[in-house]
């Protein structure tokens, strides 16, 4: 595309900083394919279900998922937080952590219990051997 006004030799110089440079294209698989092994419970050693992981499974800096991929960054999150409340948990760490959490609550929950229960001393366990103690007489 010539621009208007220019002819000959300068017309022909002018004309490749006019045309359309191509499309760049861009190979979303790789990401594509490090979200589903992700969700799908591949979670590499020393790796999370999170977006360095994803970074790092991809083959990309944690930069340019940001700038070039955020649409898939996004997407990876949005899958993330759909699969949790569906009962799957991609992670293993993450679902041990949840079960911890919840055992935690409840046992707390059983000691806040005992805690508001009077104890008397003759309802404690003495142990096996209590029946051979001998007490010994007051001062």
């Amino acid at each position: 595309m010539t621009p208007p006004g220019l002819s000959g030799r300068r017309a022909a110089h002018s004309r490749c900083h006019f045309e359309a440079a191509p499309a760049v294209t861009r190979n979303d698989s790789p990401v594509r394919a490090a979200i589903d092994r992700l969700l799908a419970g591949q979670i590499p050693p020393g790796g999370a279900c999170d977006v360095k992981t994803l970074a790092r499974e991809a083959g990309i800096s944690r930069a340019s998922l940001h700038r070039t991929w955020g649409h898939l960054k996004d997407e990876f999150e949005k899958r993330r937080a759909a699969v949790w409340p569906a009962g799957q948990q991609p992670d293993p760490r993450e679902a041990r952590i949840a079960r911890l959490r919840d055992l935690s609550q409840r046992l707390r929950r059983e000691l806040s219990t005992f805690d508001n229960t009077p104890v008397s001393v003759s309802e404690v366990d003495q142990g096996d051997d209590a029946a051979g103690v001998v007490t010994l007489p007051r001062r």
